[in-house]
């Protein structure tokens, strides 16, 4: 696979290859029901960072943080950070030649938002008057048990993966990110003791970790 081209916003050349375009970024973004609910918007980031080339899921976790946060920053479901999986990823295969990197990366994230939402609203249409006769149901009910254990599996995985990787960054070996971990704990904090509210949090713990790279 072709490295990632230097220009590519938030790339690493470090070894590692842009987001691939194959066919499981096609296939197996084609599923999820777009739902704002917490734990769907956390368990939607596996989607995009296993959907993404394995190499590029292993050494460029900063490009899935930055997708977190880019997905984040809007209003719609968490889902929608497969478009930035698939710029990224036509940018970095240089679909149709080095000069028209921006046009690939716009064609490439058209198609994996299309088959994204595209057989949700499918699903919807289709299996929601199937999902409401099952209501009360214990053999439709029980299995659905069993997958909201596995959504909290999946996570505590997510949050090991981003804790690692934040309070990390070069590895085991570059030290330990004392600042990211204080403004983590304050928010923390903040939200679960003092009940502040979401948005003041972001944006105090946004200004202290602008503040802290200025100043470091």
């Amino acid at each position: 696979s072709p490295r990632i081209n230097s220009r590519v916003p938030g790339s690493t050349r470090r070894g590692g290859t842009c987001v691939s375009m194959r066919p499981c970024g096609v296939r197996k973004a084609m599923g999820p029901l777009t739902s704002d609910a917490p734990a769907s918007r956390v368990t939607e980031m596996p989607l995009g960072r296993f959907c993404a080339s394995s190499s590029a899921a292993e050494r460029s976790p900063g490009q899935m943080i930055d997708g977190l946060a880019l997905g984040e920053t809007t209003p719609g479901p968490l889902i929608m950070v497969v478009s930035y999986v698939g710029f990224v990823g036509g940018w970095g295969q240089a679909l149709f030649g080095p000069q028209a990197l921006p046009w690939a990366g716009v064609a490439a994230a058209a198609v994996v938002t299309f088959f994204t939402f595209l057989p949700s609203f499918f699903f919807i249409f289709l299996g929601a008057p199937f999902i409401e006769s099952t209501h009360g149901k214990l053999q439709f009910t029980a299995p659905l048990t069993a997958i909201t254990a596995a959504v909290v599996g999946v996570i505590v995985n997510l949050a090991v993966f981003f804790a690692y990787h934040v309070l990390w960054p070069r590895g085991w070996a570059g030290g330990f990110e004392w600042a990211a971990a204080v403004i983590g704990l304050a928010a923390a904090l903040a939200l679960l003791r003092f009940k502040v509210g979401v948005i003041p949090v972001v944006l105090g713990a946004g200004l202290l970790g602008g503040a802290w790279r200025l100043l470091g």
